[in-house]
C-alpha cells in the first residue's frame, strides 16, 4: 500500500528532466506531447534543457536528464520511436534551382554550401559521402536562423531537416525543395539502459506511445525511400 501511494504521488507531483534538440523536438513536437501529458498529470513540472544533439547524448548517459531526444537507431539507449521527417534543399526563392520539383545532390554541389553544425549535421555530412559527392562548404552555422537567413540572401545553399523548418507564409525569401531520392531521419525519446525511471518518466513515456502515429510523417509515396 505504502509503495502504490508512493507511486500515485510520484505522478501528481514532481519534476520530469526532458532533453530536447533544435527546432525538431522543440517546436513540433514536445508541445503536443506536453499538452497531452499535462492534461493527464497538470502537477507534474517539466523541465526542458536544449542543447546540441552530441550534447543531449551525454546529458543522457551522465543522467542529468530523465529523457532525451536523440536520432535513431541508438542501440546504447532505451528507446521509444516519436517521429520521422525528411531532409530537404534549401534554395534562395529566386535561385534558379527553386524553379524545379526536387533537387539532386549534385546540384547543391556546384553551389556555396552552408552545412549546418547542430541538430542532423553528421547525418547530412553522410549524404553526401554516400552519394560519394563533396559540397562547397563556405559557412557553417549552429542555428537555424542563420542558415536560413543566408540561403534567403542567396550566399548559399543547405539541407536541412524538414520538421526543423518554420511554418512559412512564402514571403521569407527561401524555399525548401525535396531532395530527388527521399532521405528520412527518424527521432526518438532514450533514456539511460541502466536508470530507474521515476513514475513521472513512465507516465511521459505512456503519452509518448499513444501519440506516435500522430507525429510518424509518411514521405512521399512517389519517391523511393533511402534511410540514413
Amino acid at each position: 500500500m505504502h509503495q502504490e501511494a508512493s507511486e500515485y504521488r510520484g505522478v501528481q507531483t514532481g519534476r520530469l528532466r526532458i532533453g530536447s534538440f533544435g527546432a525538431t523536438s522543440s517546436l513540433q513536437i514536445l508541445p503536443r506531447l506536453l499538452e497531452a501529458f499535462h492534461a493527464a498529470h497538470p502537477g507534474i513540472e517539466v523541465l526542458i534543457e536544449e542543447a546540441a544533439d552530441d550534447e543531449i547524448i551525454r546529458w543522457i548517459e551522465d543522467r542529468r536528464i530523465d529523457l532525451g531526444f536523440v536520432v535513431l537507431p541508438d542501440e546504447r539507449f532505451r528507446t521509444w520511436p516519436v517521429a520521422q521527417d525528411q531532409f530537404v534543399a534549401l534554395v534562395a526563392a529566386d535561385n534558379t534551382l527553386a524553379r524545379q520539383s526536387s533537387i539532386r545532390l549534385e546540384q547543391l554541389c556546384e553551389m556555396p554550401f552552408i552545412m549546418p553544425e547542430s541538430g542532423s549535421a553528421r547525418i547530412i555530412r553522410r549524404l553526401f559521402t554516400q552519394a560519394r559527392l563533396s559540397p562547397n562548404v563556405r559557412y557553417r552555422t549552429s542555428q537555424m536562423l542563420s542558415t536560413l537567413t543566408m540561403v534567403a540572401r542567396n550566399q548559399g545553399v543547405s539541407v536541412v531537416a524538414e520538421m526543423a523548418l518554420p511554418p512559412t507564409n512564402g514571403k521569407e525569401g527561401w524555399v525548401s525543395k525535396p531532395l530527388n531520392s527521399v532521405r528520412t531521419r527518424k527521432i526518438g525519446l532514450a533514456m539511460h539502459p541502466h536508470a530507474t525511471p521515476s513514475p513521472a518518466a513512465v507516465a511521459f513515456v505512456e503519452v509518448v506511445e499513444k501519440s506516435r502515429d500522430d507525429f510518424l510523417t509518411t514521405c512521399t509515396k512517389e519517391r523511393s525511400d533511402v534511410a540514413i
